[in-house]
């Protein structure tokens, strides 16, 4: 029906007075602004002050025994890491230990048998790195057959007429006809469907009370989110403890194995302070180019450092929480944060549920 509006009307009546009512047709799909190009990616800022106004060191956020940095994979991470900082940020060898037998309990349980025999019995530094890189190929191929809901990659949105679609959007064609009387194909606004953009950051809790096993279901999360996200989202991972650090920046490539490894070589130690954790990330939302943005935030709720969370939470236009367990304690401190933050608040029951409840809140 356009087509034919415009080769029987408009296109009549601009041949009849050249020159008059042209306009250049868009380059881009836009939503009524013209594109101005790409957006760079955003830096990454420095990380918030403490409790008392000074500025968490800028040590690496990952531990020394994993031999990897943020610095060395480009995040930029702030601040001491658990098992890799220095004074109260220092895990004791036992906790150290205690994370890296859930780790190897993890691998021999799950991995093929000459992933578990290339493993050496010797706690070294290349020992656990190389513990570390076989405990994440087993989260990514647990992760390629868990149950998941995909985000939508699409939406509908009124845009110029681009020979594509038919469902004339007659209002804002309107107004466009009337203030320009001899108008051009791109004067006319369809309904279409565009792709749907928008900025996640998922924040984890990595403080003392996920060490052993609950970091392996922090990792699968930070890997569920890769996948759950469409090629168009920009997602930003936070961890926190005491203090904080940025395990995959804006604007950064975010491949699941790369992901879970970094969750993974991390030792979680310290105190929470989960209001350090939710300013960061709200930093880093902020300067995301993104018009459609979201924070999730996976933990106990348990804060023992740092001001109330739930005040820092109503900064959000959208926090939902991934409750660590079912209890009614962390039920009840996760929904309080959730409430603030405008978002929802759901459980897990084991690992191998996790997946879909995460990807459950990334969804909507």
């Amino acid at each position: 029906m356009i087509d034919e509006l415009w080769d029987d009307v408009l296109l009549g009546e601009h041949r009849a007075r050249p020159g008059i009512g042209h306009r250049l047709p868009p380059s881009v799909l836009t939503t009524g602004e013209e594109a101005t190009g790409p957006v760079p990616p955003p830096t990454v800022p420095d990380a918030p002050a403490d409790a008392g106004g000074s500025t968490a060191p800028a040590d690496p956020a990952m531990p020394d025994a994993g031999g990897a940095s943020a610095g060395s994979t480009g995040t930029g991470g702030a601040g001491a890491a658990p098992g890799g900082g220095r004074g109260e940020e220092q895990a004791p060898e036992m906790v150290l230990r205690e994370t890296e037998a859930a780790l190897a309990a993890f691998v021999a349980e799950s991995a093929a048998p000459d992933e578990v025999a290339a493993l050496g019995a010797a706690p070294g530094p290349q020992e656990v790195r190389r513990l570390v890189e076989a405990a994440s190929r087993v989260v990514v191929r647990k992760l390629a057959g868990a149950r998941t809901v995909r985000a939508a990659g699409s939406r509908m949105a009124a845009v110029r007429y681009n020979f594509r679609s038919d469902d004339l959007d007659l209002d804002r064609t309107v107004e466009e006809l009337v203030a320009n009387p001899i108008p051009s194909w791109s004067d006319i606004w369809v309904r279409d469907r565009v792709p749907r953009r928008r900025g996640v950051v998922l924040i984890l809790d990595v403080s003392g009370s996920m060490r052993g096993e609950p970091l392996l279901h922090a990792a699968t999360a930070a890997g569920a989110a890769t996948l759950a996200l469409t090629g168009s989202d920009d997602l930003t991972v936070v961890a926190f403890w005491r203090s904080s650090a940025v395990l995959l920046a804006p604007g950064e490539p975010s491949g699941a194995l790369p992901v879970v490894s970094r969750v993974l070589a991390l030792r979680p130690w310290g105190l929470t302070d989960i209001a350090g954790g939710l300013t960061r990330a709200a930093q880093l939302l902020d300067r995301m180019p993104t018009p459609q943005r979201q924070a999730l935030v996976m933990t106990d709720g348990r804060a023992n450092a740092g001001p109330d969370p739930v005040g820092v939470a109503a900064r959000f236009a959208r926090l939902d929480v991934l409750a660590t367990d079912g209890s009614p304690a962390t039920l009840q401190r996760c929904r309080a944060l959730a409430s603030a933050g405008h978002g929802t608040c759901r459980s897990y029951d084991g690992l191998d549920e996790l997946p879909l409840r995460l990807s459950e809140l990334l969804s909507g």
